[in-house]
């Protein structure tokens, strides 16, 4: 291929000079006288070689096409940007107002609602604590009752003991029971039991209540 590509450029240089010559040729021309024949060898012309692009080349070049391109498109968008930010924002400030807005809305019906269903809670507890101060009345009111039964009772008790010391009470030797068995004796009493107790009154009175006593029942089976 190169051969032939030489071959041309060969071919095409002798029909440019022989174009020239017939073009010169009727006109007079001062011509050098020739040159003496020479065993000089005439060198072929350079081959002039198409030189080709290469897919690294390629590669590069579409690199440096894309950056520059992305960097035109980076100056558009910063000289677009001043004048779409403050719109967005304002969009955003408003959005996020609506959103704080019904949050609040719904914050309002809820405690609303619990308000509302606070209330009967709220009578009910009253209730209930009314409940319980009457109770606490009362059972305040029961232990007074119950520590005046006691005072009563203390102070009784200190009477008795006070008249029992009066009466000397204290010095009889044995009060209680009593029993007598008499085995000989056929008719009659054979068995007799006695009981002693200690009352805070004198043999008189209780002389007068026995037969005041057995008086009644003498005459308990009496028509009248």
């Amino acid at each position: 291929f190169q051969t032939a590509h030489d071959f041309l450029d060969i071919f095409a240089g002798s029909e440019l000079q022989t174009t020239h010559d017939e073009l010169w040729g009727g006109l007079p021309v001062d011509t050098p006288p020739a040159a003496a024949p020479s065993n000089a060898v005439i060198p072929f012309p350079a081959s002039r070689r198409v030189r080709r692009v290469t897919p690294k080349e390629q590669i590069d070049r579409l690199r440096d096409e894309t950056r520059q391109l992305s960097a035109q498109l980076q100056a558009l968008k910063a000289e677009s940007l001043p004048n779409v930010t403050p719109t967005h924002r304002s969009e955003l400030w408003h959005q996020q107002a609506i959103r704080q807005l019904e949050r609040r809305r719904n914050s309002e019906s809820e405690n609303r609602k619990l308000r509302d269903g606070e209330a009967p809670d709220r009578r009910g507890q009253k209730s209930v604590q009314i409940s319980a101060a009457k109770d606490e009345d009362s059972v305040q009111e029961g232990e007074q009752v119950f520590e005046g039964l006691l005072l009563d009772v203390e102070n009784l008790y200190k009477k008795i003991s006070t008249l029992f010391t009066e009466k000397g009470m204290h010095s009889i030797p044995c009060p209680g029971r009593k029993r007598h068995t008499d085995n000989t004796v056929l008719n009659g009493v054979c068995f007799e039991l006695t009981k002693r107790e200690i009352v805070p009154f004198g043999v008189e009175k209780v002389k007068d209540a026995v037969w005041s006593s057995l008086g009644q029942l003498e005459l308990e089976g009496l028509p009248s």
